[in-house]
């Protein structure tokens, strides 16, 4: 029979795993009962989260906490976070705009009258995911960049985003297109005809004749302005170094200016995105790339202010009163 200070080290070394949470049932597979959870509740050691869930109490807080909380509920053995949260925690989309996504097998699937998560979405399939389809990141199980993407395209996320998030995953080198062809093998055409767009994944192949992206290094020229809001007419994407005080714009997506920018030796924690209105002279801060979770910016909008800040001053250096 294990000692106690057996059944402490097996409990820390599961939470470990889990983002420092755990389920009553799980403590009791260990040798715990509830009296003895209590008593260390009362003394400091845990945090009871809610009835049958625990928290390391000294364990290190991060920026998904909600996301692990929810997959250990659901069930780590059996539960994969995926869809719009997986893209979320790869920094390539939203994370808390529509709540907690996770797969499960169909045999487990919550059943009718039973406790439901609440901001949980749960996703079934009736097939086991293929290999190489879940990896083990973030502290959670989390479905592969290429399945996720795969996942969310079929689930019906906006295709343009779809694709905008192709694009910077393929520039971070998180996949490979054979990657996405072998993910949507079997899924509905739309899903296979929107992964397959020629166009989805080179931000050089993307850019048509009048789809003009300039590096800024000081002051533009008139031109180069008229340049960079020829693709869209009213506004121009940009995407800026706030280290380096440049930036880069035009074209149709932020991911293509920030390629730019990565490609001249920004480091890709310094850039981020922006649309500029030229006329107005209006700057906003809403961008795919600026959603980066472990900077704690889970949202398009820049969230800090000294962030905010920074990009708008570089941008009235380089672009204002043009």
């Amino acid at each position: 029979m294990p000692t106690q200070r057996e059944r402490r080290q097996r409990l820390f070394q599961l939470a470990a795993t889990q983002g420092g949470y755990f389920t009553a049932a799980q403590a009791r597979e260990i040798g715990y009962d509830s009296r003895t959870l209590w008593h260390h509740v009362r003394s400091g050691l845990l945090e009871r989260v809610s009835r049958g869930f625990y928290r390391l109490a000294d364990f290190p807080a991060h920026s998904h906490e909600d996301v692990t909380a929810a997959w250990v509920k659901a069930g780590p053995n059996r539960a994969t976070v995926s869809h719009e949260t997986a893209l979320a925690l790869y920094d390539l989309a939203p994370i808390r705009q529509r709540g907690i996504h996770i797969t499960v097998q169909r045999e487990h699937r919550p059943y009718k009258g039973q406790a439901r998560l609440p901001g949980v979405t749960v996703h079934t399939i009736s097939l086991p995911f293929h290999p190489g389809d879940v990896i083990h990141r973030f502290g959670v199980k989390v479905t592969s960049p290429a399945r996720t993407i795969a996942d969310a395209a079929e689930a019906g996320t906006d295709p343009s985003a779809i694709r905008e998030v192709i694009g910077r995953a393929l520039q971070q080198g998180l996949l490979t297109e054979r990657d996405l062809r072998e993910a949507v093998q079997g899924r509905p055409k739309r899903v296979r005809d929107l992964v397959a767009l020629p166009r989805v994944y080179s931000p050089a192949d993307k850019r048509g004749e009048t789809d003009v992206i300039h590096l800024i290094r000081s002051r533009a020229s008139r031109q180069q302005v008229v340049e960079m809001q020829e693709t869209l007419e009213t506004y121009i994407k940009l995407a800026v170094d706030i280290r380096r005080e440049i930036l880069a714009g035009g074209g149709i997506m932020h991911a293509d200016c920030e390629a730019m920018l990565l490609q001249d030796g920004s480091q890709q924690h310094d850039v981020w995105g922006a649309d500029w209105d030229p006329g107005a002279q209006v700057l906003t801060f809403e961008a795919l790339i600026n959603i980066r979770p472990r900077q704690d910016n889970p949202s398009m909008e820049i969230l800090a202010s000294d962030i905010r800040d920074e990009v708008s001053r570089v941008v009235h250096k380089l672009l204002g009163g043009i």
